[in-house]
């Protein structure tokens, strides 16, 4: 056996393990000195490949390894749970320091795994203890070792100062430092979010980031933070005066470029208690980002106001939406929104001139707020809190017809059948005709995502990829597909064309095949484990929390289970939940399961709607699964709005995809 190279490594020096070359995927610390850990951090794991780094305290040491041993390999549990078990038996205070997430998760079956079996490059050897003497020499394990170990998990950080000294609480009035730097740092608590190192966009070995400080009623602030490959980042300050008794409520921003990686709130009284979290934080991300042109965070809890904060590759700006315009226009474009999509006397025509009527206006207000609204988009993050619905596809750019009575433009559906970016003719502009291609929803790839504060790991935006590199849904077939009565309580409309016929329940199970009755058979079909279904097509009724199916089978929200299909399609006869609309659903499916994305609506929808919407939605996804040439969700659901106004159904402006849009669906 090779007496440098084992599975568990423990020491009481750091630098005992880097000056004798050994080689291990787990190393001990038995020290009572953290910051010498903290400091050592990099070039051990540099140095030993380790992929995890534990630190005990030297006071009953074999004892607390005794048990630590013993709960991680008897229990067959997470590395971090065996060293909570461990401090709970013994009273010892140990901790996990760094760990690599793939490590983290599969540690269960680290100590258990069977004999032979490999993780990553590395083939186990044994679970000896090791107390390496200084003598020891380097032994050849190239295998163990990455040849580019990835950094520390770091955290982002917030400390406040007054007067060059740290202060747990505020001054009652003056000036005040707060200080935002990257730290290494104990990344696996549980209240612990690391920074997102993984998506930043690493060109050289330091990369200059953007920190943002808004608060609404002020002018932004900010600043720039340079952050090394591994170990602590520069700091940037930000000086703050008190000047009444309000309290205080600001958020800080950390972006890489126009991309926001993570958001931390910091909220305190002046002469009181203060504190700072995490509020949003990053997805992981594939290699080779490539930016959005602009990213846009909604929320009504800054201040306990509506505001919107855009940002583009060198701006940031957060404006007030509460008694503004784009507030109101907001409102009334939601209001119209769900006439739309629930009021089945509403003509067609009529609707859609209202709402890019709306849209044109909210526009031209978010262009007067926004002073860095771009002139053109392609390809947009849109990121909301639960509670803060901002309908962007609905917004209409250019001009509207000079009259109210002005027809469609007879060439609308030609123009709707073309494809996204085809130039419009010369009608929009002699504003004679009304053209429906105005509104940005049919024109824009909007990523759309919600977060909420009291999620431990919220919905947050992520960077688009390049095609080539985003993961891919080929073959989606299995579909388990459940529905409500209520959705077919509806007559079909005499307005409606032959060819544009609304769909009734039993034309959904000739496409996706019998239907779940019941939340039990709908369970049964969703975890089977013979051909489990890769998508589901739900469309359900839904009263406060509790979701029918069938003739009024219920369960509550919390009861919903999606198994492990990829996509998930709901519209229900009434998906919205509040100011909120239909994404409480699609959040909560989202957090809870393994779906990748939810197409779902803004809005309640009625069964006439709910049915052709499901049934097309379900049908075309499928087919792009299956397709020779690959597209993206996102890319999918922008050319699907088009094809439902080609078809005279203006729900289609109400459709979203929830989740990542650049997930490619079909190709080879």
């Amino acid at each position: 056996m090779d007496a440098t190279v084992s599975d568990v490594l423990i020491s009481p020096s750091a630098d005992l393990i880097t000056a004798g070359g050994f080689k291990t995927q787990v190393v001990v610390l038995t020290t009572d000195d953290r910051n010498a850990v903290l400091g050592s951090l990099d070039k051990v794991r540099v140095e030993t490949g380790a992929q995890c780094i534990v630190r005990v305290p030297t006071e009953s040491g074999d004892q607390w390894m005794r048990a630590f041993g013993s709960a991680w390999a008897s229990r067959s549990v997470r590395v971090d749970d065996a060293v909570s078990l461990a401090n709970d038996q013994v009273g010892v205070q140990g901790e996990v320091v760094a760990a690599n997430q793939t490590f983290l998760l599969g540690s269960h079956r680290f100590v258990s795994r069977r004999s032979g079996e490999t993780y990553g490059d590395y083939q186990p050897r044994d679970f000896a203890r090791r107390r390496p003497s200084s003598g020891d020499t380097l032994a050849s394990a190239s295998k163990i070792v990455s040849t580019r170990p990835p950094p520390t998990a770091r955290v982002l950080q917030l400390e406040v100062r007054s007067k060059d000294r740290v202060i747990k609480s505020l001054p009652q009035t003056g000036k005040f430092d707060i200080n935002v730097f990257i730290q290494p740092k104990t990344p696996l608590g549980r209240q612990d979010i690391p920074f997102p190192d993984h998506v930043v966009d690493w060109k050289d070995e330091t990369r200059t980031l953007k920190v943002h400080l808004l608060e609404l009623g002020a002018d932004p602030a900010s600043r720039s933070l340079v952050l090394p490959r591994t170990g602590r980042s520069e700091t940037a300050s930000f000086g703050y005066t008190i000047t009444s008794t309000e309290p205080i409520d600001l958020r800080f921003i950390v972006c890489d470029g126009s991309q926001i990686l993570q958001t931390v709130r910091f909220q305190g009284k002046p002469g009181g208690a203060f504190e700072s979290f995490i509020e949003t934080d990053i997805s992981s991300l594939e290699e080779t980002p490539r930016s959005f042109d602009f990213s846009l965070l909604v929320n009504d809890s800054l201040g306990g106001k509506a505001s919107i904060t855009s940002i583009s590759e060198d701006d940031v700006r957060i404006d007030i939406f509460e008694g503004s315009d784009v507030d109101a226009l907001r409102k009334e474009a939601s209001d119209i929104l769900r006439s739309v999509a629930s009021k089945p006397t509403m003509a067609f025509d009529e609707a859609l001139k209202e709402l890019a009527d709306v849209g044109s206006r909210t526009l031209a207000a978010l262009r007067r707020w926004v002073k860095n609204w771009p002139a053109t988009f392609d390809r947009v993050q849109l990121m909301t809190k639960v509670n803060a619905l901002f309908p962007f596809e609905f917004l209409y750019d250019g001009p509207l017809p000079l009259r109210p009575d002005a027809p469609t433009c007879p060439q609308s559906a030609t123009c709707l059948a073309a494809p996204r970016g085809t130039a419009c003719c010369s009608l929009r502009a002699s504003q004679e005709v009304f053209c429906p291609l105005g509104f940005l929803g049919l024109n824009v790839i909007v990523e759309r995502h919600a977060w909420d504060v009291d999620q431990v790991h919220p919905l947050w935006l992520r960077r688009s990829e390049e095609f080539t590199k985003r993961k891919k849904l080929i073959g989606l077939k299995e579909i388990v597909f459940a529905a409500s009565d209520r959705a077919d309580l509806f007559n079909d409309d005499k307005d409606v064309l032959p060819e544009h016929k609304l769909a009734r329940i039993a034309d959904l199970t000739k496409e996706f095949g019998a239907r779940a009755l019941t939340w039990a058979d709908w369970r049964e079909a969703i975890l089977r484990t013979v051909k489990p279904p890769s998508m589901a097509v739900l469309v359900p009724h839904v009263d406060g929390k509790k979701l029918y199916i069938g003739q009024s089978d219920a369960v509550f929200l919390s009861g919903l289970e999606m198994g492990k299909v990829s996509v998930a399609i709901v519209v229900g006869c009434n998906t919205a939940d509040g100011e909120i609309a239909a994404l409480s659903l699609p959040n909560f499916v989202m957090v809870e399961g393994n779906v990748r994305v939810v197409i779902a609506a803004l809005t309640e929808v009625l069964g006439r709607h709910s049915n052709t919407a499901a049934t097309i939605l379900g049908t075309k996804v499928r087919e792009a699964s299956q397709a020779a040439n690959s597209t993206t969700v996102g890319e999918l659901v922008t050319a699907l709005r088009r094809d439902f106004l080609a078809r005279g159904i203006v729900m289609g402006l109400v459709l979203i995809a929830v989740g990542d849009a650049d997930v490619v669906l079909g190709g080879k």
